[in-house]
């Protein structure tokens, strides 16, 4: 097998018309595919060569990108037996492995070139190192990617550098969801699996987050991920609905998009136990203009 070909892919999550990187170790996906009157022409997060599978596709409305994520969890190693590390990025978020952490210039509003994004929630503020580009056939993107490559095959697991949230901690930020689904989660997380308990009490303290769910890791480290990502939202689900804090978490649009975000807490808490476990790299990230 040639390297680069089949043994890294990272998800590129897409639910709409977009420009794709070319990338070998790019893979995009349709996510929300069975929601979806579109068909894109790529992969769809709930078929395999054309035939259902295994898929939480008709629930991206909460799970957001990460039903790219329990796709591949489940079936990516049905299209390529060699696969070996797994990652996810967005259709206009890329990993940039030449960023250089410490060459920030200023704050600045998003879109600003080879700045920080920010982005403001309610009185809160949150920046991020990204570079903003206005094509992926631009030269440094395109050698980017045989960068990346090398970061990901030197590391057990590759994260983003973390986005800083102003004047708050991430517990406080993302209660803009619903402070009753924090509760919720903690208590989860406290009782399902507790080797992470520190990790993501630290996290629900921290004002650094690893945002947006972009993550690469090892075949077997990414099982070990999706294993504790994925039972902790089932069982969140399950428990805001038999409480009766929603009646059908699923279908009710006071959920929309809140097991997306609590992955976004719960993906951060498995970097930071990652670090004290693994070889774990950071990369800054590329947004995709217009």
């Amino acid at each position: 097998m040639k390297k680069g070909t089949n043994d890294i892919k990272v998800l590129v999550c897409c639910h709409k018309k977009a420009e794709f990187p070319k990338g070998e170790i790019y893979l995009p996906v349709q996510v929300g595919a069975l929601r979806s009157d579109i068909d894109l022409g790529i992969q769809r997060d709930c078929e395999v060569n054309g035939c259902l599978c295994d898929n939480i596709s008709c629930e991206n409305n909460i799970y957001c990108e990460m039903t790219a994520s329990y796709w591949a969890w489940k079936n990516i190693n049905k299209l390529f037996q060699d696969i070996q590390y797994i990652g996810l990025c967005h259709y206009r978020r890329y990993f940039n492995a030449g960023w250089n952490f410490w060459d920030k210039g200023r704050y600045a509003i998003k879109c600003i070139r080879n700045k920080w994004i920010s982005m403001a929630t309610n009185t809160v503020l949150t920046t991020e190192p990204v570079r903003v580009i206005d094509s992926l056939q631009e030269k440094e993107f395109i050698n980017n990617t045989s960068k990346l490559e090398n970061v990901i095959r030197n590391h057990d697991v590759v994260s983003t550098y973390p986005c800083k949230i102003t004047n708050c901690n991430t517990e406080f930020f993302f209660q803009i969801i619903g402070q009753v689904y924090i509760r919720v989660l903690t208590e989860v997380v406290d009782s399902l699996f507790p080797k992470y308990s520190l990790a993501y009490h630290e996290q629900l303290k921290s004002s650094e987050i690893y945002a947006q769910n972009m993550v690469v890791m090892r075949m077997e480290i990414f099982d070990e991920y999706c294993t504790f990502v994925f039972s902790v939202l089932s069982e969140h689900k399950s428990l805001i609905k038999e409480r009766n804090i929603c009646i059908d978490p699923s279908s009710e649009g006071i959920y929309d998009r809140v097991s997306g975000y609590l992955a976004e807490i719960l993906t951060s808490t498995f970097v930071r136990y990652a670090i004290t476990k693994y070889d774990v790299g950071f990369v800054g990230k590329y947004f995709l203009n217009g």
